[in-house]
């Protein structure tokens, strides 16, 4: 495919994106989810000067990348930041399906199929309904996929010896990210563990360390502030009011609302964001630690949530009834039926509008599959592996708390393998069966080769 294709996909995604955009200008309260409220008021705080705190008290729970983003374009612009922030989050996210352009290349060793996972994340309608919010999930999946196309680039063109400066770069990529969103936190040990095993002991250690420079700062500031040594509340506060909540509504016959309400107002008793956190952290292991296995089943029910399509929460940024609030809790209560009820409201019909996006991602799904099952064959195999890997954590982290949007920092790998599969699937398959059924040997090699070439 020519240069054109690849400017025609992307003037689409734009498109798409300002459109949504646009649409949604006219619903109140469109560009905001619970937690952007938090991002936008923690934001404010540092351009004016009263620091990363809430209440008058420094906040621990948010990690302190994104409202840092925000207040810096707040600096420049002033309050009406929101179209300047939404305006450059959409040009990210045009970055990051040219990014997946680029890795596509670099992975499946071809322009056209590169082109198409371009396509495929340009379609993708949970970046393009992030994109549009006022939440971290567009800037986390582009420095991510930096990091992600860093190594694999790094790998396919070092074939013997170090660079240093490599191993520097990727530990600095990874604090950002768990700045951003502490979800990151595996990756910096997975990411030296990567340079480890390709034998790599002075990236490895180079990129443990500046990690270790750059978080330090921040674990040494919550120390001094609150008496909290580590870089936020989040993964205790979330454990406990979402993992343990569910665990025990199956063991105390109630409600998931209902039991998440109780560890609310246990939480409320607490002074400091510290005293909760060192609370939550004591009560989520024990509770989860009483039945594991029940607990496991719950995580396991829970995981279909994240791979649920976003067209809903698209249609309620246009203006459409759909998207009732409690809709994790009859999921984590009754089942996946009737939370689909509950979220639509009775205005099932609303489906009807997005069933091409939502065969598209059925599509996508089964296509991704088939790709990473192809590319495991290859000689590249420990790469998808390690990529396999990112998908599954990320996918799979959120159980209880699990949620369509968690799946967007994902998108651009299962784009990279959707188009894999499509390849081999309508392209590599097509091109064999218009083969003669028996051809010679050297006209068989020869029909491959131009085939590869395509």
């Amino acid at each position: 495919m020519s240069g054109r294709w690849m400017i025609g996909i992307l003037l689409v995604g734009v498109s798409l994106r300002l459109l949504l955009a646009g649409f949604s200008s006219s619903t109140p309260g469109s560009f905001y989810e619970p937690d952007s409220h938090d991002y936008v008021m923690l934001s404010r705080n540092l351009a004016e000067g009263r620091g990363f705190v809430r209440d008058g008290e420094a906040e621990l729970f948010r990690a302190p990348g994104y409202p840092t983003f925000l207040a810096l374009i707040r600096k420049i612009v002033g309050d009406a930041f929101v179209p300047v922030v939404l305006g450059i989050q959409i040009l990210l996210d045009m970055l990051l399906c040219y990014l997946v352009f680029n890795l596509g290349g670099l992975l499946l060793k071809g322009r056209v199929p590169a082109t198409v996972a371009m396509g495929w994340q340009s379609l993708a309608v949970g970046s393009m309904v992030y994109a549009c919010k006022i939440l971290s999930e567009t800037l986390f999946s582009l420095l991510l996929m930096v990091l992600v196309t860093l190594l694999v680039a790094d790998r396919e063109r070092v074939t013997g010896g170090e660079r240093p400066f490599s191993g520097i770069v990727s530990g600095l990529l990874v604090a950002v990210l768990v700045y951003i969103r502490s979800i990151a936190l595996p990756l910096a040990l997975g990411v030296p563990l990567l340079y480890a095993l390709r034998r790599r002991t002075l990236c490895a250690g180079l990129c443990l360390v500046s990690f270790i420079v750059a978080v330090a700062p921040w674990i040494a500031r919550n120390r001094a502030v609150a008496d909290y040594s580590g870089l936020s509340t989040v993964g205790a506060i979330t454990f406990y009011r979402y993992h343990a909540a569910a665990l025990r509504a199956e063991q105390n016959g109630t409600t998931f609302a209902h039991e998440q309400q109780q560890i609310t107002r246990e939480l409320a008793i607490f002074t400091s964001q510290s005293a909760a956190a060192a609370h939550a952290s004591r009560k989520w292991p024990e509770i989860l630690s009483s039945a594991p296995f029940t607990y496991l089943l719950i995580h396991m029910r829970s995981l279909p949530m994240v791979l649920l399509p976003n067209e809903g929460e698209a249609l309620r940024m246009v203006g459409a009834e759909v998207g009732g609030r409690g809709t994790l809790a009859v999921v984590n209560s009754e089942g996946l039926m009737a939370g689909f009820r509950h979220y639509f409201q009775g205005n099932e019909w609303c489906l009807l509008l997005v069933v091409p996006t939502v065969l598209l991602l059925l599509a996508k799904y089964g296509l991704a599959l088939f790709g990473f099952a192809r590319a495991l064959g290859t000689e590249r195999r420990w790469v998808h592996l390690a990529l396999g890997v990112i998908v599954i954590y990320l996918l799979a982290l959120p159980g209880p708390d699990g949620h369509p949007r968690f799946r967007v920092p994902v998108e651009p790998i299962l784009s990279i393998y959707a188009a894999l599969g499509a390849w081999h699937l309508f392209v590599r398959w097509g091109a064999r069966s218009e083969e003669s059924p028996r051809p010679v040997a050297g006209e068989q090699c020869r029909g491959e080769s131009e085939t590869g070439q395509r």
